[in-house]
């Protein structure tokens, strides 16, 4: 077969269609479908669904962004929302929400490619800025309870989120409450995270919120130090802290050995008084003001923890307190043991409707870490941890009782004595739980204080 015959033979021959030749109607149909992708992707979106987008900012930056009450994202962001008026709502907790009613309109032509681009700018305020940062700072107080961050698990700058947040209104006194808030927090701070995260806290609110100059970023390292170097602890918990030592878990340091031994031999000396009294089973000793810590008045104190007939009792007519690994009732007068700290503190309650009438204008409640370090041996607890009333915080640095009490804890400080060196005075150790944990090594004794001018 030749050359030509076999290109004739491979050839493909378009025939004419309805009397329309190939060249016709190919110009046509190829005309279809560039008509038809012009019309889809300039007119058809704008048909369908009408709109803009919504370039939403905040400030502070972070604020939730919501149309109609729909969350949409966080600013800034961006959001495409349907042609019509829409309710837009731009909020952050502890902020004065920004709330507005707006057209937004349509464009035909090109609006998948060019939208129309409606801003959306909202400036909040908080009324109570020192309120929103403590918020913060729980957060970041719960946070740390988490351990060193990895690779694969981060935790977020709550701390510091909630200094750039509040702090834009400045002044003297706003500054203040921030840095007693700043403290509270600082006895969280046992990762090297949380140090960063406290440090960066630090320097936004000593400049306002903004980003520390470097003559601002060294004022604030200066007050930090200072404040560090009141504290014996401070250099201990540095060294253990910062990255360039061996270790970098969480540290939970106890207090002092010196400290300990002075407040207990000072409890020891003067602290307490012969005058005891029994209620409901239960004997107290008094404890005079000045033979405890500072800061403690004059209380009566459990000589013991509650007795597990007491506490059964307690249980008969408040079952909703039993707990699953209890130890009530088998002994009654060993100490009951197995209570959450919310059990404890409902125990409480209870006893103080059972005081006598001469005791009109006192309570029950748990005691502080103070009170419970006033006795110089607490006894009868069989090895057992107590439920104090503190929020637990792992280092011991003094802050604003304000600021501590706005920070909080999410768990309860428990305490024990622990047994010291040959020749010297036994210390107080401390650990913790969620106060809704049932703990088959956790007991408490109560204290008794007076709440009013009672006779």
């Amino acid at each position: 077969m030749s050359e030509k015959e076999s290109a004739e033979e491979d050839g493909v021959r378009l025939r004419a269609v309805l009397g329309i030749r190939p060249g016709v109607y190919l110009t046509v149909l190829y005309a279809l479908i560039i008509l038809g992708l012009v019309f889809f992707t300039l007119f058809f979106p704008g048909i369908t669904g009408p709109g803009s987008v919504a370039a939403v900012s905040s400030e502070p930056e972070g604020a939730a962004f919501y149309v109609d009450g729909i969350y949409m994202g966080a600013a800034p962001c961006r959001v495409f929302v349907p042609k019509g008026r829409h309710t837009l709502t731009v909020s952050l907790p502890g902020f004065t929400p920004f709330v507005r009613e707006e057209e937004f309109p349509g464009r035909l032509f090109a609006s998948s490619v060019f939208p129309l681009i409606h801003p959306v700018n909202a400036v909040l305020e908080a009324p109570d800025p020192a309120a929103v940062f403590a918020r913060e700072a729980a957060d970041f107080a719960a946070w740390t309870f988490a351990g060193e961050p990895t690779a694969a698990y981060q935790i977020p700058l709550s701390l510091s989120e909630g200094a750039y947040r509040a702090a834009r209104p400045g002044g003297a006194e706003l500054r203040k409450d921030m840095n007693g808030i700043i403290e509270a927090a600082a006895r969280f701070a046992v990762t090297r995270a949380s140090l960063r995260d406290l440090a960066r806290a630090k320097a936004l609110s000593d400049n306002g919120g903004l980003a520390p100059s470097p003559v601002s970023a060294l004022r604030s390292a200066e007050e930090s130090l200072a404040w560090l170097a009141k504290y014996p602890q401070g250099r201990e918990w540095l060294g253990r802290v910062l990255p360039d030592r061996a270790g970098g878990g969480v540290l939970w340091p106890g207090e002092d050995a010196e400290d300990a031994a002075q407040g207990a031999a000072g409890a020891a000396s003067g602290g307490r008084e012969a005058a005891r009294i029994s209620v409901e089973s239960l004997s107290f000793v008094f404890v005079r003001e000045g033979g405890a810590e500072e800061g403690s008045g004059s209380f009566w104190i459990g000589e013991t923890p509650v007795p597990q007939g007491l506490f059964a009792r307690f249980l008969a007519e408040n079952p909703r307190w039993l707990g699953p690994s209890s130890s009530y009732g088998a002994d009654e007068n060993g100490p009951a043991s197995g209570m959450s700290w919310y059990a404890a503190e409902a125990f409480c309650v209870w006893f103080s409707g059972r005081l006598p009438p001469s005791m009109a204008g006192y309570e029950a409640r748990l005691p502080a870490l103070a009170e419970w370090k006033a006795l110089a041996e607490p006894s009868g607890n069989g090895g057992l941890w107590e439920w104090c009333a503190d929020p637990f915080a792992p280092l011991l640095f003094p802050a604003d009782p304000r600021a501590v009490k706005a920070v909080g804890s999410p768990e309860r400080t428990l305490v024990r004595t622990g047994a010291g060196a040959p020749g010297q005075t036994a210390q107080t150790e401390r650990a913790s739980l969620p106060p809704d944990l049932f703990s088959p090594f956790v007991s408490f004794r109560p204290v008794i204080v007076r709440t009013t001018a009672g006779d």
